[in-house]
């Protein structure tokens, strides 16, 4: 059994990212990279992976600040065709001329320039403006709908999660949070937590999916931005991009909190480019999957509350 601590919020900010980031519980390569290795994120366009997990999947519309290869990136993910979701406390400067970089659904090399950024309030939730749309189409680049509902509707599901090299994971929503990010002019901000316990598997995640790999996922440092899906009815929708880090004590990674987007849809909607309207995909409860979870969440929040 885990030890107990307490738990603190470690804001995953833009400096010191490690090449290597996010823990996957059971990682391998050929399983969790989205693209090959050695491709990602110097290719233009990198290589997919064909033994990626989550290859029936179009990710698409996931793009990426390309940097040296082999320091990771920070990804975004498209809500529109010309509007991003990112981390706000992980803001570039737009005097650098940034630019994002996507696969597209035919294989090509497609980037755009950024010309301007919002910020949903005083939150965590950067809505990024491309200088002009991304194709469209068959052969272009997608974009997502914004997963909501009420926040019990959420618990249990799993989210599948980005980490910055690209590689995927996935978790159960077991817990609803408000933190303050307090990095970069980013305040407070509603999070959809999910818990690290791949030996405990207290939230059942080893047993609920093939063990093993469980493909449990936490972010580290530098995954801040990259985003967590739901994949209901063939549809991928977006819960969020990573903000912060729950830890167990000094070191000791212990959840994920990502912005819960369904939570600012409105202020999201109102802030796209002209022209666009946000998509969302209604969230909707599965009594079976609520009973079986439930007991997670009252779990969670006694461990965080065990110590103080």
């Amino acid at each position: 059994m885990r030890h107990r601590g307490v738990l603190t919020v470690l804001v995953l900010c833009t400096c010191l990212a490690p090449a290597r980031a996010e823990i996957i519980d059971g990682y391998t390569s050929a399983r969790n990279d989205r693209f090959v290795a050695s491709t990602f994120p110097g290719g233009t366009p990198p290589t997919p992976n064909p033994t990626f997990f989550m290859s029936a999947a179009d990710f698409s519309g996931v793009g990426w600040l390309p940097v040296a290869s082999g320091n990771g990136t920070f990804q975004v993910t498209m809500i529109s065709p010309q509007d991003f979701i990112g981390a706000w406390h992980t803001v570039p400067n737009l005097s650098g001329n940034p630019t994002v970089a996507f696969r597209a659904k035919d294989g090509s090399y497609v980037t755009r320039g950024i010309g301007s950024f919002t910020q949903i309030g005083t939150s965590d939730v950067l809505v990024g403006h491309l200088t002009a749309p991304v194709p469209q189409g068959a052969t272009g680049v997608s974009y997502y709908p914004v997963a909501v509902g009420n926040e019990s509707d959420f618990i249990g599901k799993t989210a599948f999660m980005f980490g910055q090299n690209a590689r995927v994971g996935r978790n159960l929503i077991g817990f609803f949070d408000t933190v303050n990010v307090n990095l970069n002019g980013s305040g407070i901000t509603r999070v959809a937590g999910s818990d690290y316990d791949p030996n405990g598997n207290a939230d059942g995640l080893g047993y609920a999916q093939p063990s093993p790999p469980t493909d449990e996922f936490v972010v580290t440092v530098g995954d801040s931005g990259s985003p967590s899906f739901l994949f209901l009815n063939n549809q991928l929708s977006l819960v969020g991009p990573h903000s912060v880090q729950y830890e167990f004590g000094p070191g000791v990674p212990g959840g994920t909190g990502d912005a819960f987007l369904s939570f600012y849809s409105s202020q999201i909607g109102s802030s796209l480019s002209p022209g666009y309207s946000l998509s969302t995909f209604a969230v909707v409860p599965e009594p079976s999957s609520l009973a079986l979870v439930a007991p997670v969440a009252v779990w969670f929040w006694r461990r965080r509350r065990s110590v103080a």
